[in-house]
């Protein structure tokens, strides 16, 4: 439930309120056995063009009825009160920089953990673009800093002080030349009663995003770099973790067709190469000090003492292709290779992954002209079809090396009669191959996936005779019809070459959606499965839902 108003041009007000039972579930979804009321309000008040003032409240109280046995997370079980509200006020004139002034206040009160914990943050940041230009200058500076206390209960009081600060520069030194440049810092305190602060974790952090427009060229490059220290220890503090963190990809489209403007053929064929390489350090218990280059991730760490905990240098290389050497037929295909090395507790891992052949074929039935296109055109107003089929394997130096086979076929047409009358078949199959290098030994598992769908469109007239739910039904509006029959088949083999795990599961749909406003959309929805397992017996159960929304 909602209401919005505007008393005049300077003052508006907005609220709703919300409450769910922990009983309702949405069919196919996981239920959260959470109930939960939320209230919200909020107000705008524009007594000057230049300085709106807006303030928001919200409080929700929840409560989980079946502990350890939902997706909610441990926190949050049981019953929770949220309670927070802002303010902002923006700084508009002409010609000035854009100054933006916030403070937000939270608390959440764990009720049934015995835990408490509140966020008072104040906020400012500045936009102001250049009125004038220059190859060295940026062309407009965005900042913003951050203040605030965070304070946890949790049988004793601990507070931390938190400052965060972030600058960006857009800099434009050429007319087919960008780079987006942004600086952050981060520091955190941490004060416990009793005791005086303490460092809790800071780190710097440095992005960078160009790209550039030559020759046909659009090549792109971005980078992300910083560190963290934390962990500090409290009789000694110059002894901490750091871990460090690179990120940087290059990427550049081949558009064919502009360097040879005379073939028809080659005009929409395009290739997509893109590389991307990400190292991570993490070392414990280190007196070291990093220099600037090494802090911002330009540089590796030379750290003599500590002990490495984690260490990570992944590269990956991708090309892809898209291709429509016909008005009928698209094609696309792609390339991938992954190599990463990893060591976590001093113990290393090598992996590599290669995606090849990966390909798809797009053919558009009601623009090709063999028997069997003019026969779907007779009978459909569009029509097509989407073969692919993709192969991936992953190889764990001196684990094993896993297979994956995924074949699929989709065709989707539109029928002229009836009208509005939409059919889509697929058909999908997966297949694991997995070896073992260290007893040699081969595992197997297959999953097969059919479905048939059909939707349609078409005018509720049969809705008009519910009572109440009647005269909100528009006869110029239609309702969405669906209805598919799924089945799915999954096999697994194990080492010894018997089957492990061989089941059958058919699944029948049928859903129907109504817009009755452009806030209000009915839902109602019915589904029944059967589920039978070869391999246990006894295991096989129908099932039958419904669902309105």
């Amino acid at each position: 439930m909602g209401l919005t108003a505007n008393l005049g041009e300077s003052f508006s007000l907005d609220g709703q309120y919300k409450e769910m039972d922990a009983a309702f579930q949405a069919l196919g979804a996981n239920s959260l056995d959470r109930s939960s009321k939320q209230g919200e309000m909020g107000a705008t008040l524009t007594l000057f063009d230049h300085l709106p003032l807006s303030y928001r409240w919200n409080r929700e109280e929840s409560e989980t009825i079946s502990d350890g046995e939902t997706d909610v997370p441990s926190w949050e079980e049981g019953r929770v009160i949220r309670e927070s509200e802002s303010y902002q006020l923006r700084v508009l004139f002409p010609s000035w920089p854009e100054v933006t002034l916030s403070r937000k206040n939270e608390v959440a009160d764990y009720l049934t953990q015995g835990k408490k914990k509140s966020w008072d943050i104040y906020d400012a940041s500045l936009s102001y673009r250049l009125p004038f230009r220059h190859s060295l200058l940026p062309t407009s500076i965005r900042g913003s800093y951050q203040v605030g206390e965070v304070q946890t209960l949790d049988l004793r009081l601990v507070k931390e002080d938190i400052e965060k600060w972030k600058i960006s520069l857009p800099f434009k030194p050429l007319e087919n030349f960008n780079l987006n440049s942004t600086y952050s810092e981060t520091r955190a305190k941490e004060r416990r009663e009793g005791e005086g602060p303490s460092p809790k974790s800071r780190g710097k952090e440095l992005l960078l995003d160009s790209s550039a427009t030559f020759f046909h060229l659009s090549p792109r490059m971005s980078f992300r770099g910083g560190y963290k220290e934390s962990n500090f220890r409290g009789l000694s503090p110059e002894r901490r973790d750091i871990s460090t963190y690179s990120e940087i990809s290059l990427s550049m489209p081949l558009r064919i067709g502009s360097f040879f403007p005379g073939l028809k053929i080659l005009e929409t064929l395009s290739f997509y190469p893109r590389y991307e390489q990400k190292k991570e350090t993490w070392y414990e218990n280190t007196t070291a000090s990093l220099g600037y280059c090494s802090k911002i991730g330009l540089k590796d760490p030379q750290i003599p003492d500590g002990e490495i905990r984690k260490a990570l240098d992944k590269k990956h290389f991708s090309l892809k292709e898209s291709w429509r050497p016909l008005s009928f037929l698209e094609l696309s295909s792609e390339y991938g290779y992954i190599e990463e090395e990893r060591i976590y507790r001093a113990v290393p891992y090598f992996i590599r992954m290669k995606r090849w052949p990966v390909v798809k074929a797009t053919l558009d039935l009601n623009k090709a002209s063999f028997p069997l296109a003019r026969f779907t055109q007779r009978i459909s107003t569009s029509s097509l079809v989407m073969v692919s089929y993709a192969e991936k394997v992953t190889t764990k130096q001196d684990i094993s090396s896993k297979t994956t086979r995924e074949p699929s076929l989709v065709w989707r047409t539109r029928l002229k009669r009836p009208q509005d009358l939409g059919l889509t078949l697929t058909c999908r199959f997966t297949e694991n191959e997995e070896h073992y290098f260290i007893q040699p030994r081969k595992t197997k598992d297959a999953v097969s996936h059919y479905q048939l769908k059909l939707d349609h469109y078409a005018f509720p007239l049969w809705a008009k005779k519910i009572p109440l739910l009647g005269r909100w039904i528009d006869p110029e509006k239609k309702a969405h019809v669906s209805t598919s029959l799924s089945l799915d088949e999954r096999k697994k083999y194990l080492a010894s070459g018997l089957v492990g795990e061989n089941n059958t599961k058919w699944k029948l749909n049928a859903d129907t959606e109504y817009t009755l406003s452009q806030a209000v959309k009915l839902r109602l929805g019915v589904e029944t499965g059967y589920f039978q397992d070869r391999v246990r017996i006894g295991e096989d159960y129908f099932s039958l839902g419904a669902s309105l929304r």
